[in-house]
């Protein structure tokens, strides 16, 4: 039976990093260039000119600024409810003020020409912008009509794209809290429809797809421990059976979804969205979930060979991040065992001799690495990677506990090769 102890429940229901659900603000800022414009119509960037602003639909003040290089300027804070009427002046240029602004308005195009240098004050600019908006007749201009219909716009887009954020966040905080409790309850179907149910809401944010899917993979694998368990404890042969393909599903399920979720929180941007800390913490859990799962599907045999690059993904993952030199050898070989298993030899042989390097002296690693060198030495008629495979039994057979499960396959194996090929076992360097 699977052991249990390997199942420690990662469900933390943090809220997502400040930021990374939270609807726009309040505010928006305008933009906008300051240029002068030469005879021949050729314009040059006004460089700090100083950009005044003024609240004209009430007397509380906004910020100013002065222009850059390239003659742009930013004004930050401005409430959508807000408009502004911004005195442009420069050393050299005459001023000029610029009514009707609201908030989010961006790319506002200032001219300025020669003039004495003077400076538009606070009334003055009150009385212009009241002047303009008024108009001759008392009524909006076109341009007014036209710019309030643009406001009136994006407003109406940010307060829907609000909406859904907001819908979207109340979602996510409750399938993380049902998905937890069906998962504590033992519900594991529910509790795997309740996060698939949030993936689905934004299947790639790395605000929440990381967390979701972790949690997925987690009550896939302990649902997996439990039908083989069950069936194991039958003792009928067709019924662990049914439970060893149910178990390999959802241990291939699970699979897929930590190596899903370490790819989310891996993509360029995902720091920006999560704090770092709650993004380490997503892909240590990705990794050791996913190479966990690699583990007990090579030991209750059901390999998923659609599933290599998943393992490969996160175990390569786990060993980046564990500093635990017996966790690594451990990993590593689980690695190439679901490779042989899986059946790519080649592959197996590659990371089994990276395995051998961790831990040289492993009876596991050292019966599998021979059997992954003799399997591909036989298929390409191999005479120096055949010796090989003979030089690691023997290396086996002198340090493997006598009841070792593949002693008598690799005894058998390693008289063969002495007696019918007539090789000698060589001294591993």
């Amino acid at each position: 039976m699977l052991r249990r102890r390997v199942f420690t429940p990662l469900f933390i229901i943090t809220l997502i990093a400040a930021g990374a659900f939270s609807a726009m603000g309040q505010t928006a800022p305008i933009t906008g260039r300051v240029q002068t414009k030469a005879a021949d119509g050729t314009l040059t960037p006004v460089e700090n000119a100083k950009v005044d602003c003024y609240r004209t639909d009430s007397d509380l003040a906004c910020r100013s600024t002065t222009t850059g290089k390239d003659g742009t300027f930013t004004i930050l804070g401005i409430p959508f409810n807000a408009t502004v009427a911004i005195a442009v002046s420069a050393p050299g240029m005459n001023p000029t003020v610029y009514p009707g602004i609201k908030a989010g308005q961006d790319k506002i195009e200032v001219e300025l020409i020669a003039g004495d240098g003077s400076v538009i004050d606070e009334a003055e600019t009150r009385r212009i912008a009241a002047q303009w908006a008024a108009g001759a007749t008392g009524e909006l201009t076109e341009e007014q009509k036209k710019a309030q219909e643009e406001y009136e716009k994006k407003v109406a887009e940010i307060t829907e794209k609000n909406k859904k954020i907001e819908e979207k966040n109340t979602l996510i905080e409750r399938v993380l809290r049902e998905g937890e409790a069906a998962y504590k309850a033992g519900d594991y179907a529910t509790a795997i429809a309740k996060f698939d149910e949030g993936i689905e809401a934004d299947p790639d944010f790395a605000g929440s797809a990381p967390l979701l899917l972790n949690n997925k993979g987690l009550a896939l694998k302990q649902r997996a421990v439990n039908t083989y368990n069950a069936g194991a404890k039958s003792g009928d042969a067709g019924q662990l059976a049914t439970a060893k393909k149910s178990a390999g599903e959802d241990l291939s399920a699970a699979l897929a979804a930590f190596a899903r979720a370490l790819e989310i929180a891996s993509q360029p941007g995902a720091e920006q969205i999560r704090t770092p800390a709650n993004l380490k913490a997503d892909k240590l859990n990705s990794a050791d979930g996913g190479r966990d799962s690699v583990r007990l599907m090579v030991l209750i045999k059901t390999v998923d060979a659609n599933r290599v690059e998943e393992a490969k993904k996160v175990i390569g993952q786990y060993l980046e991040s564990e500093t635990n030199k017996e966790k690594q050898a451990q990993a590593q070989a689980s690695l190439a065992a679901y490779l042989f298993e899986g059946g790519d030899f080649d592959a197996s042989v590659t990371e089994y001799r990276k395995a051998y390097q961790f831990s040289p002296k492993d009876p596991d690693v050292l019966a599998k690495f021979s059997l992954a060198l003799y399997t591909v030495a036989e298929d390409k008629q191999d005479a120096s990677m055949k010796q090989e495979s003979l030089n690691f039994m023997e290396a086996y057979l002198n340090t493997a506990p006598q009841d070792h499960q593949l002693r008598a396959d690799i005894a058998g194996l390693a008289d063969y090769l002495k007696t019918t090929e007539k090789m000698k076992p060589q001294k591993i360097n």
